[in-house]
């Protein structure tokens, strides 16, 4: 997941020594149903019920480039990757805490793993620029479950580890980079957000995280400035393909 800014490369056939390559980037750009609580908010049902989602049709329902577009004020974004699996955090970068890489980004595999999930489909838009990490990026993940249940539980499991891992410093030992983990807050309509910032740096991560019948939408935005808005709007939309 190399963005402009310190995420390790997604799987998209990029090795371990190109999110060695990305952090280096980063370091140089920067110098880069029922109702649960989160942090003490109350947060709210999924967003509807939902129609049931066939796994193979998950890339349907994340917004295009040009949609994307429109929403960040960014003319001419591209897909920069796409990807049908978790991303992977055997990178070979030493980061602490360990359980804690789920609560920086999105659609990674310490997560999904074992979480029950059947199929994923996972896209970046950003710039249409030739560098892979140029900033803002945006991340849709889509991941489909057997059941509305099996993806409120995957929901619920999630929550907790945000919940875990808020106010917490996220660092990556070997290059001395550090994150200041972000409070998942309730945004009604199922949506959970959060935002996390680089200490010592311009670059901040705001998500949002939601449940719509058996499918699990995740979106990330990684910028100079906070997208939280933005964020929002994207799965606002995202939520809104899915069938009630």
């Amino acid at each position: 997941m190399s963005q402009g800014s310190h995420r390790m490369p997604r799987p998209n056939s990029r090795s371990c020594q190109a999110a060695v390559a990305a952090v280096a980037v980063v370091i140089a750009a920067v110098t880069a149903s029922c109702t649960r609580t989160v942090e003490g908010v109350a947060a709210g049902p999924a967003a509807g019920k939902g129609a049931m989602v066939d796994g193979g049709n998950l890339e349907s329902l994340l917004l295009t480039p040009d949609v994307v577009s429109g929403i960040v004020g960014l003319p001419n974004m591209v897909t920069i990757s796409s990807w049908m699996k978790p991303d992977t955090s055997d990178s070979g970068e030493s980061y602490v805490p360990r359980d804690c890489l789920g609560a920086l980004y999105s659609g990674m595999s310490v997560v999904y793993a074992g979480n029950g999930y059947s199929s994923i489909f996972q896209t970046r838009t950003g710039p249409n620029k030739s560098k892979p990490d140029a900033t803002p990026s945006i991340d849709q993940s889509a991941s489909a479950f057997d059941s509305p249940a099996e993806a409120q539980k995957a929901m619920d499991e999630y929550l907790d580890t945000l919940h875990n891992c808020a106010g917490k410093d996220f660092t990556y030992t070997r290059i001395q980079l550090t994150w200041k983990l972000g409070s998942p807050t309730d945004a009604g309509n199922g949506i959970t957000t959060m935002e996390s910032t680089l200490q010592g740096g311009d670059q901040v991560i705001d998500r949002a995280l939601a449940v719509k019948g058996n499918v699990l939408v995740e979106v990330q935005s990684q910028d100079r400035k906070p997208l939280a808005d933005e964020v929002k709007k994207i799965m606002d939309k995202v939520l809104d393909q899915i069938g009630s």
